[in-house]
């Protein structure tokens, strides 16, 4: 049983707030774009994301969906989606979070392909500033002695998608403290990443803090397509598939095109 006291709920219920139009749909339910005062007397907004809960969720999800609340309350850090308080005494239960406007990562990826007209608007920077907010972000969870278990550019949000661009790690409904332990086994039958998990992890169900460093260099994957083309993707998995072994030359070579 999750109890509110972990949280550190920065407003309750009683602030004023309105759900101006849906984003996506989440792991719970839908997510919108509102916006939130803190007090009644306040004349600015604030855009937030909304996470809700549907009304008739089960007990599970509801624990679920306070845990993830209860894990983003002791982050506080650059790289990862801030949380700015939640909502249980009312349905739809909600979570509010800083609206981050560039969208996730993997949609960004995907529109800055290059393609047949035109040549990706993406350097190589761009990309590699990209990997690097999340292998921060990955580094501050492992300091906390967390594992986000479904590290991925879709979980991925941007600040914008212009320059200066901050990549936060988002939807923390699959992480877990490890503090008292060095793994986390999971049970039950929840759906898992698979394309994104170690074989130790969808195999025996074990979790660690390398499960996250397996999926990141998943995540180091979607990155780097975005600026190769795709008969190279096809030629770097037959490389690889062949037992090749890249040397500083062909490296190079990629990171020059």
């Amino acid at each position: 049983m999750i109890h509110y006291a972990f949280l550190r709920i920065l407003f309750t219920c009683s602030l004023s707030y309105s759900v101006n139009r849906a984003l996506g749909q989440g792991a719970f339910g839908e997510v919108y774009q509102g916006f939130y005062r803190a007090r009644d007397n306040d004349t600015v907004e604030m855009p937030v994301a909304v996470k809700t809960l549907p009304e008739m969720s089960t007990r599970q999800a509801e624990e679920d969906f306070l845990m993830e609340a209860a894990i983003m309350s002791k982050f506080n850090h650059p790289n990862m989606v801030h949380l700015i308080g939640v909502c249980f005494d009312r349905h739809p239960r909600f979570i509010v979070l800083e609206l981050l406007a560039g969208g996730d990562l993997k949609n960004f990826l995907r529109e800055g392909r290059s393609k047949p007209d035109r040549p990706s608007p993406l350097i190589m920077k761009d990309l590699l500033l990209c990997a690097r907010d999340v292998a921060r972000g990955c580094e501050y969870m492992e300091s906390k002695r967390f594992i986000h278990r479904d590290i991925a550019a879709r979980n991925c949000l941007l600040s914008s998608r212009g320059p200066g661009r901050v990549v936060k790690i988002a939807d923390f409904g699959m992480a877990r403290d490890i503090y008292r332990s060095d793994y986390y086994r999971k049970g039950g039958k929840a759906m898992l990443p698979i394309k994104w998990m170690p074989p130790e992890a969808y195999v025996d169900g074990i979790f660690t803090a390398k499960t996250d460093v397996w999926s990141f260099g998943v995540l180091l994957w979607e990155v780097s397509i975005a600026k190769i083309s795709i008969l190279m993707c096809v030629y770097v998995k037959y490389l690889v598939l062949t037992g090749f072994q890249f040397g500083h030359d062909a490296i190079s070579g990629l990171t020059e095109s």
